[in-house]
């Protein structure tokens, strides 16, 4: 029996619970969350669609999963906007690509979203891309950042075609100030979605047919 093993007894500590010296105690990890549509004796249901079908995986921001899902129309039809719907407190809700792909790029910039497939984005269609007004949109929606005029000088300054670097996100949020990471870190990431779903946005998408140019609704 070692001396610092025999030592620790001594003082009282828990067998279970002793650690080698110089051993860091990782913290525990708070338990995963996955946000369900409906509940576990009737889950609601995607829209039915007609001429395609729902491709679905998990965004998870640290440990809260959400479930997504886009409208994948068959070859020769398509729908009118992106046909994304996320599970949002027991119901589908819409909401634009470009807002999940930008909470997901600050998330990273952020390094709270280890739990994420970086394939999650290209399964669902969705460009892995930071768009610089919905990241500030974003930051304005967090009420906790100062001198929003100079966030958006800087993010009209360094965006090109309203996409913003990793990089250059990253060196904003540190920047910003020394708590706004800690923030993004513990978002309630359901509750920022809410708050940025797309109203105008159908919850309905519908397949249509392509015409000539034109679109029609497929029967």
């Amino acid at each position: 029996m070692q001396r610092w093993y025999r030592l620790a007894l001594a003082g009282g500590r828990d067998a279970s619970e002793i650690q080698p010296p110089g051993t860091v105690q990782q913290p525990a990890l708070p338990s995963p969350v996955e946000e369900l549509c409906g509940n576990m004796f009737l889950p609601e249901t995607l829209p039915d669609l007609r001429h395609g079908n729902f491709s679905c995986t998990n965004i998870a921001y640290y440990n809260i999963y959400v479930r997504m899902c886009i409208a994948k129309c068959d070859v020769g039809y398509q729908t009118d906007d992106a046909g994304l719907l996320f599970c949002n407190r027991g119901r589908w809700a819409p909401i634009q690509p470009e807002v999940v792909s930008t909470l997901v790029g600050v998330g990273r910039a952020a390094d709270t979203m280890p739990n994420t497939d970086p394939r999650a984005l290209e399964y669902l269609g969705i460009p892995d891309e930071i768009f610089a007004d919905v990241a500030l949109n974003i930051l304005v929606k967090l009420d906790y950042v100062p001198n929003l005029s100079i966030v958006e000088s800087y993010l009209d300054m360094v965006s090109e075609n309203n996409i913003i670097d990793f990089d250059m996100m990253r060196q904003l949020l540190i920047w910003v100030g020394p708590n706004i990471e800690d923030i993004i870190a513990n978002l309630d990431f359901l509750q920022i979605l809410s708050r940025l779903e797309t109203f105008g946005a159908t919850r309905h998408p519908v397949c249509k047919i392509i015409k000539c140019g034109e679109e029609s609704e497929g029967n």
